[in-house]
């Protein structure tokens, strides 16, 4: 890969080599008597700089907020300087600083570049890029000899900072995160902060304790059909299709890419419940190659009412929470790209522990570092009833976990022509739409998944007609729309822009195998973008519009 320097280091010679040392000379006083030893002198610095610590988060990592690309990493790496200020409140004279932009020189402006690059291009060029030396240089400056905590630092970064900081701590979010708040791991080849670590740990056995609860809370919360009988389902868990962790060779990873591995786990379970990210439908290459398996079935129920249902026996997925969470329920987990996983088992190495353990750790080792007296006292800070779930903002999973819901929801179908926006059918609207509208409902990317209870009087088939529209709301906007059920594609209709007649395509459904629901998939292939279109802030990409249903007996 490209290095970063040619990017990040332009604002480099704009600074000399003087000024910055300059910059960063330590503010200690002129002391009496003969020159210290060089080796003394060597002590003395790395003393008083160590008593100047910096917060360190993805210097790289950018975001997309209103239009613009901004620190992602900003909040928080003000979060833990935060709670370092108040942790080293005791130690009297400490300065708590983030390690940002202007303190290594780099120059947001060139960070960002032209902006002719969208955020996965840029991530892919620079993720795991090594760092230039030059940079490396000015970052190895910054830390010397300084006690740095790190948040979700990069390999590349990581490494630099290690190599020359008096002491490194680095620090994740842990991905188990069914506990009543969220747990941060850490790790450090510091003896010092590995001790104290070692010390506030978490005992493993709260994880399954917890889970056990929480498994006994939500026993009843997600409600299976009794006929006919699933016992043995899989769970297959969809990520963000930008998600820095699924980077490699070159590309984003999607669960197209493993759909042998999926359809073996399939064919070896009852169903395939497939969950999207909560905040992010299934990538279109992914979509297209779920709806091609029979016993697929869309579901948004809660993961954790799933996983204690004692109906999921295997949780898929390429890297999410979800594989490392699974164990604790008692679910086999299969990971389809280990490498991408955080390590998969879980590193060991990474130790758990509760955010309000994190203040009284890190000033114990922190004391220790710094030839000051530990104070016993500090061993554990509340963090006065605010979670760190809530400061993050981190409370998707749990959220709704309570709410009773069925796995298969499934609409009743009157026997008369329906709007899809009627209440009636609202709860057919399993997975992939947007918000309901008066004239019906867009999926909200690639698939659109509408459920129906199949009743006794159909028989073995039954006839629907269903109106469909497309985007853009334009003469031209037409898409060709694919219905599917059960792997198998049951018809297709080309469909004008909203606001012009509705396609109604009539075609036969079969009695369902594997369910006793159907679940019709309205597919597009390419579902666009309004914000590219319209030029607004929409930015959802619109598949296909279902206007109406109706059955015909």
């Amino acid at each position: 890969m490209t290095g970063l320097q040619e990017i990040l280091d332009s604002t480099a010679a704009e600074a000399s080599d003087d000024a910055r040392g300059a910059e960063r000379a330590p503010d200690v006083a002129p002391q009496d008597g003969p020159a210290p030893t060089v080796s003394a002198q060597a002590e003395a610095d790395r003393v008083a700089l160590s008593r100047e610590v910096l917060v360190a988060c993805d210097l790289f990592r950018l975001a997309s907020a209103d239009g613009e690309l901004v620190w992602h990493q900003q909040a928080n790496a003000e979060l833990f300087r935060d709670l370092m200020l108040a942790a080293f409140l005791r130690l009297g004279d400490v300065e708590v600083k983030v390690l940002d932009h202007a303190a290594v020189g780099l120059d947001m402006a060139a960070l960002i570049g032209d902006g002719q690059e969208d955020l996965g291009e840029r991530w892919l060029r620079t993720v795991g890029a090594p760092l230039g030396s030059e940079l490396s240089e000015r970052i190895a400056q910054a830390v010397a000899g300084r006690i740095v905590i790190g948040f979700e630092l990069p390999d590349s970064l990581s490494a630099v900072i290690e190599a020359s900081a008096g002491a490194l701590l680095k620090l994740a979010i842990h991905p188990c995160r069914f506990m009543d708040d969220l747990l941060l791991m850490g790790e450090s080849s510091h003896p010092t902060f590995a001790g104290a670590l070692a010390q506030s740990a978490l005992d493993p056995r709260e994880l399954f304790w917890s889970a056990g609860l929480l498994r006994r809370r939500l026993k009843a919360v997600a409600v299976l059909p009794v006929e006919p009988k699933l016992d043995r389902l899989a769970l297959l868990a969809g990520q963000m299709a930008m998600d820095r962790a699924l980077i490699s060779e070159g590309g984003f990873l999607n669960l197209a890419q493993f759909s042998k591995e999926i359809r073996r786990i399939a064919d070896d379970h009852d169903l395939l419940l497939a969950r999207a990210h909560p905040y992010a439908a299934f990538d279109t290459a992914s979509a297209l190659e779920l709806v091609k398996i029979p016993n697929v079935r869309f579901t948004s129920s809660s993961v954790y009412a799933l996983l204690a249902s004692g109906r999921v026996a295997t949780t898929v997925a390429i890297s999410s929470s979800l594989l490392h969470e699974a164990r604790y329920f008692g679910v086999a987990a299969v990971a389809l790209a280990p490498e991408a996983s955080n390590g998969f088992p879980l590193d060991d190495r990474l130790t758990a522990f509760r955010a309000e353990a994190l203040p009284g750790a890190i000033a114990d080792a922190a004391a220790r570092l710094m030839g000051d007296t530990p104070d016993e006292r500090s061993a554990v800070v509340r963090m006065d009833g605010t979670s760190l779930r809530s400061v993050i903002g981190e409370t998707w999973g749990l959220a709704d976990a309570d709410r009773a819901a069925p796995v298969l929801p499934a609409a009743v179908l009157p026997d008369t022509r329906v709007l899809a926006s009627d209440p009636r059918i609202a709860v057919g609207l399993v997975s992939g739409w947007c918000a309901i509208e008066d004239w019906g409902v867009w999926a909200n990317g690639p698939v659109g998944t509408f459920a129906f209870e199949w009743q006794d009087r159909y028989g073995d088939r039954l006839t629907l007609a269903v109106d469909l529209a497309s985007f853009p709301p334009t003469p031209d906007g037409v898409q060709e729309i694919g219905i599917w059920t059960e792997g198998v594609q049951i018809a297709s209709v080309s469909a004008p822009g909203l606001g012009y007649k509705p396609a109604r395509a009539i075609f036969v459904v079969p009695k369902p195998r594997f369910a006793g629901s159907v679940q019709l998939h309205f597919v597009v292939t390419d579902p666009l973008s309004a914000s590219e279109l319209t030029g607004g802030e929409d930015a959802r990409k619109l598949g296909a519009g279902l206007v109406s249903i109706a059955s015909l007996i």
